[in-house]
């Protein structure tokens, strides 16, 4: 058994996820309503991913600061991600080629380069470690991998999404404003599966391995 015996039971603590998700959507709708930056679903999406690396801190402590120290990472980078705090700080963002051919601060260029790095090393880590107990669990149909396994493909979509109108353009196609809000709209709610689909899996798996 690789959860600890402290950690809250997996009932309990699937009801403390939904208050935190559904008090997130709450706040997020007082705030700024449905849709825009800091609304309901971008803010439950970031307390859905923040809700995955506590459950991995909380429930797998072992796994979290030792072999594994790579899973909640990378849904803490998803987190800082979907606020984007790879923009907050620079014009271009640390994911653009124009942030270090530019003229951005030296620190800021090291830092973002650092960043870049982890998310690959975690990425690497990923594959490396998990691909094969993963594939194992895919084919005999565990409910935690067939969800992994949905939310990437959400997520590859929701990525394709972004930004429809700017990617379209080179090839001659205009997004009317109802348009790219629409998808907007679609890829907040795909963004916001993906998250679910990750802590759904996390608890799915805890619960199995109680």
């Amino acid at each position: 058994m690789l959860a600890t015996d402290s950690a809250p039971s997996p009932r309990t603590t699937a009801l403390v996820c939904l208050t935190a998700v559904v008090l997130a959507l709450i706040v997020g709708w007082q705030n700024a309503g449905l849709w825009k930056e800091g609304g309901a679903v971008e803010l439950a999406t970031v307390v859905t991913l923040l809700l995955v690396t506590g459950l991995f801190v909380v429930h797998l402590p072992r796994l979290a600061f030792g072999p594994q120290w790579h899973l909640p990472v990378l849904t803490a980078l998803f987190a800082m991600r979907e606020l984007d705090f790879d923009k907050r700080f620079t014009e271009n963002g640390i994911l653009k080629l124009r942030t270090y051919t530019g003229d951005a601060p030296l620190l800021l260029k090291l830092v973002g380069v650092a960043v870049i790095a982890l998310a690959l090393v975690c990425l690497y880590r990923l594959v490396a470690r998990n691909r094969r107990d993963f594939v194992a669990a895919l084919r005999a149909g565990h409910r935690w991998a067939i969800l992994i396994t949905v939310g990437t493909v959400v997520a590859i979509v929701a990525k394709g999404i972004d930004g429809l109108g700017r990617k379209l353009a080179p090839f001659g196609i205009e997004v009317s404003e109802a348009q790219g809000m629409l998808a907007g709209v679609v890829e907040e709610l795909l963004e916001f599966s993906f998250a679910v689909a990750l802590l759904l899996s996390l608890l799915l798996w805890l619960r199995r391995n109680a």
